[in-house]
């Protein structure tokens, strides 16, 4: 009976689980889609390469959402339990808290497995994939940075600079101008137009290319045109035909050294360099950290969800949303203290499940109620001794009263002097 029950709680907690991540998937791959929609439209990403970058991203948020998730997962299958009576049937028929606990740390156990695999392989594989394919979209800047027909702002210095480019070539017709010509662009250029801060100078060109230096940086040069500039102080404008100009672009560059670091295999970090050294540990304790957090969690909210079915889930809801957020934060915090050198790599993160575990841990599952009703009834036998020890002394004392004056009464009875 036992093992039917339990296989009934270890199947409806999965099937939850499942439906809440992927509803939650769907979320976040949603606002992820709408950020580098955003980040196209500035130039910032590939816009032909929008959907793989999405399902690149997927694995990494999979990492922060399995455990909000499963918390989630657990109140709503535990708290219905509770809400249709059928966990006071359970435990009436001998089905005890503890096993119900077992149940749930074997299922968060097997969830942990897979988050940790993720967690250490998929994401790492994912991120340096994207990586790769932003790379090799930047190995044509033309077609990454420019879109033709469209007014783009970049940052060239102090000042902002607007380009207009009416068409870019092909693929093909930028090979054979390049093997013609022999010119050190990579995207060619027509129809150009570059407006220079508040529109403080304008450079028109037929024609141009694009190409990046060793540094990084974008370079755009414009062949055969003319350069507009002014009002000056008298309110005139002078114009001056180039054969050639040069300006260069800042880049908004999206793989700093936190980005990179999502990429780096987990073995790789096992071995750090000096320069890296609390960036790669803070990075290898957050990937083992956050998968075997599950089962921590489950530890704390599994007593939670076993409320009275008239107390509503409600106040539950709140109270593991509040937990998984405060649990997140500290870890959170915790990495940054160890990027600082704040926090000693030695202990890290494990500070953080550690403190939940010895506060909230034994709180929620330590049967303190039973403790303390034994010492509430405890106080209430001594209570009970001293007043019948006290009951056993009042008749001896009245009696004493009674004889105290040696008088008797009018009519020949003993009594108390009035």
């Amino acid at each position: 009976m036992q093992v039917i029950l339990s296989r009934y709680i270890f199947n409806s907690t999965l099937k939850i689980f499942l439906g809440i991540l992927l509803a939650f998937m769907f979320a976040v791959s949603g606002n992820s889609l709408v950020s580098f929609l955003s980040q196209a439209a500035k130039g910032e990403v590939p816009a032909q390469l929008i959907s793989s970058l999405v399902l690149l991203s997927l694995p990494l948020l999979l990492t922060y959402l399995v455990l909000f998730t499963f918390s989630i997962a657990v109140v709503s299958s535990i708290g219905g339990l509770s809400s249709n009576n059928e966990l006071v049937v359970m435990k009436t028929s001998g089905y005890t808290p503890a096993r119900l606990q077992l149940v749930i740390q074997i299922l968060a156990w097997l969830v942990a497995a897979a988050a940790l695999v993720n967690s250490a392989w998929l994401s790492p594989m994912s991120e340096a994939k994207k990586l790769a394919v932003i790379e090799q979209a930047k190995a044509d800047p033309g077609s990454f940075l420019l879109a033709p027909g469209k007014f783009m702002t970049f940052t060239s210095g102090r000042e902002p600079v607007t380009i207009y480019v009416g068409s870019i070539d092909s693929k093909q017709e930028l090979e054979e101008e390049k093997r013609l010509k022999n010119l050190d662009g990579y995207s060619n250029l027509h129809d150009v137009k570059i407006i220079e801060g508040f529109v403080s100078g304008v450079t028109v060109a037929e024609r141009g290319y694009i190409s990046r230096d060793d540094n990084g940086m974008i370079n755009v040069t414009l062949l055969d045109g003319n350069r507009y500039s002014g009002p000056d102080e008298k309110q005139r404008y002078s114009s001056t035909s180039f054969k050639r100009f040069r300006t260069v672009l800042n880049e908004h560059r999206d793989e700093e050294r936190k980005t990179k670091i999502y990429a780096v295999p987990t073995w790789k970090l096992f071995e750090p360099d000096d320069a890296d050294r609390s960036l790669y540990i803070s990075e290898l304790e957050w990937r083992l950290v956050l998968p075997l957090s599950i089962p921590l969690m489950a530890f704390i909210i599994v007593p939670i969800s076993s409320f009275n079915p008239r107390s509503g889930r409600t106040g539950r809801y709140l109270i593991t949303v509040s937990i998984c957020f405060v649990y997140f934060f500290c870890l959170l915090g915790a990495r940054a203290g160890i990027e600082h050198g704040v926090i000693p790599a030695a202990p890290g993160l494990l500070i953080v499940p550690a403190l939940f575990f010895i506060v909230l841990g034994s709180a929620f599952n330590v049967p303190f109620k039973r403790y303390v009703r034994a010492l509430v009834r405890g106080r209430r036998d001594a209570a009970r001794e001293k007043s019948a020890q006290k009951g056993q002394d009042s008749p001896v004392t009245a009696e004493q009263g009674g004889k105290g004056n040696g008088k008797e009464s009018p009519d020949g009875r003993g009594g108390r002097d009035e």
